[in-house]
């Protein structure tokens, strides 16, 4: 992905204090992505980890007890609300 920092010979003139108000804007952008990227890869693992123990157990390969089954089935359902709660809160927030 592209960085939105400007080459330096593109910027503008700005004061000190603009300047590091700026570039402390796109570091904690860049953060926030980095971080965003992370929960993102973890979570579609740990979703693919679940439905693979799913599959498993209905070829009969493995073996594992209805209750914990059942646990993880409660588990995806609740990750997948608090995913969608999370988004359509950044979605609809007022800045």
């Amino acid at each position: 992905m592209k960085s939105p920092r400007e080459p330096i010979a593109e910027k503008q003139k700005l004061s000190i204090e603009e300047f590091i108000k700026k570039e402390r804007a796109l570091s904690d952008i860049e953060i926030r992505e980095t971080i965003v990227r992370f929960l993102l890869f973890a979570y579609g693992f740990s979703i693919l980890a679940t439905f693979g123990l799913f599959y498993l157990k209905g070829l009969g390969l493995i073996s594992l007890s209805e209750s914990l089954m059942n646990w993880l089935g409660g588990a995806i359902l609740g990750e997948l609300a608090g995913l969608f709660a999370l988004v359509i809160r950044g979605m609809f927030r007022g800045e």
